[in-house]
C-alpha cells in the first residue's frame, strides 16, 4: 500500500507520496486534479497528469539528489505559493 500526505498551502495542492519518491504540486482549482476526502486516490493517474518540467502548472518533483532535495522543494513552493518557511 501507498501512502500520501496532502495539503494545500495558498493556492497549490501539494501530495507528498512514500515509496516513488514523489511529489505533486497542483493549483487548488485545477478541475481534472482530486480534491481532499476522497476515498481513493489513483496514483498512476495522478503521476500521468502532472509534468516533470519545470514552471509546469502540474509539477512531479522527485527527492533526487538526495542532498538537495529540501531546498528544492523549498524554492517550488516559496514560487507557487509566495510562502516560505520562515513565514
Amino acid at each position: 500500500a501507498h501512502l500520501g500526505l496532502m495539503l494545500q498551502i495558498g493556492g497549490y495542492v501539494i501530495l507528498e507520496m512514500n515509496q516513488n519518491g514523489s511529489t505533486l504540486l497542483w493549483p487548488a482549482a485545477d478541475p481534472q486534479m482530486p480534491g481532499f476526502f476522497q476515498a481513493k486516490y489513483q496514483r498512476g493517474r495522478l503521476i500521468h497528469l502532472c509534468s516533470t518540467t519545470p514552471g509546469s502548472e502540474r509539477f512531479r518533483m522527485t527527492h533526487q539528489p538526495s542532498n538537495r532535495w529540501q531546498s528544492k522543494y523549498e524554492h517550488e513552493i516559496l514560487r507557487r505559493t509566495g510562502v516560505s518557511r520562515s513565514g
